[in-house]
């Protein structure tokens, strides 16, 4: 089974790796392959003097950076305040894309203009990654990211969405929601969402076992967990990704998880969350 990093940013500045060198440190951490999650859309800022591309340039430089490899899938960063977000699920789909990213950093996931949103991405049959937990920005912002404010999702029929980061530090809340979403699906089937959770660092080493014990052994479904790095092809971050590696195979060797387990979370589930498994 492919192994896949399902939490990777592209980043396009000067003196980046070229993208064989990107694949090779990818390769070197133990993954096939990864998501490239698209360049910001303007309402989210990463430095101060900073010039937004426009959504077709965001979505060309996307798609651009996938052709690198056989195993990249390209996921768009979509922003539902926009005017034309529509028009840009359109020509993302249009292009290929295997998902969308969004960050709810000036919005609620709830509201209704983001859920007109997410129900026409579900009819596209297109997943979401959704940044879950506290956001390291220059706003307050964590009044949205908090995974009770995903509750409504649940009720779209068709949709698949991912969790980052373990919604850190409201850990807790996402496993009380990842249960209700697998209560959920049990008993609505396709008229239920699919809630997924991504790994990818937000928990503090500290915390980190304390959170797996408490996903993997609350008794829930565990094919939805997948593993993200949180890297970005700037500089592939190889010795990072492949201690969180080591650490998160060490607890679960402490807590008995499967070996099949273990391979759903480091490939199997993201390709189901992309309707490839």
């Amino acid at each position: 089974m492919k192994r896949i990093d399902s939490h990777l940013h592209i980043r396009t500045r000067e003196g980046q790796d070229s993208p064989d060198l990107f694949l090779d440190k990818l390769h070197k951490a133990g993954f096939d392959g990864s998501i490239l999650i698209s360049d910001h859309p303007a309402s989210f800022q990463e430095s101060f003097n900073e010039i937004p591309r426009t959504s077709e340039e965001r979505l060309e430089l996307l798609m651009e950076a996938c052709k690198a490899g056989p195993d990249l899938y390209p996921f768009y960063w979509i922003d539902p305040t926009e005017e034309d977000a529509k028009a840009q699920v359109d020509r993302a789909v249009e292009r290929g894309v295997r998902g969308f990213k969004v960050i709810p950093n000036h919005f609620f996931v709830g509201e209704e203009r983001s859920m007109k949103l997410w129900r026409y991405i579900a009819s596209k049959g297109k997943p979401i990654l959704f940044h879950s937990g506290i956001l390291w920005d220059w706003s307050v912002s964590a009044g949205y990211t908090k995974p009770l404010n995903f509750e409504p999702l649940l009720f779209i029929p068709g949709l698949k969405f991912a969790m980052a980061h373990v919604s850190w530090p409201w850990c807790d809340e996402m496993i009380a929601l990842y249960g209700k979403s697998q209560f959920l699906h049990r008993t609505m089937g396709d008229q239920a969402a699919e809630l997924y959770v991504d790994l990818t660092p937000g928990t503090p080493p500290s915390f980190r076992e304390d959170v797996l014990r408490k996903l993997f052994c609350t008794g829930y479904d565990l094919s939805r967990i997948m593993f993200g790095s949180d890297c970005s092809t700037y500089d592939y971050g190889t010795a990072h990704t492949l201690e969180w590696v080591a650490r998160d195979m060490a607890i679960y060797e402490k807590l008995g998880i499967k070996q099949e387990v273990i391979d759903s979370v480091y490939g199997g589930a993201f390709l189901r969350f992309i309707g490839e498994a």
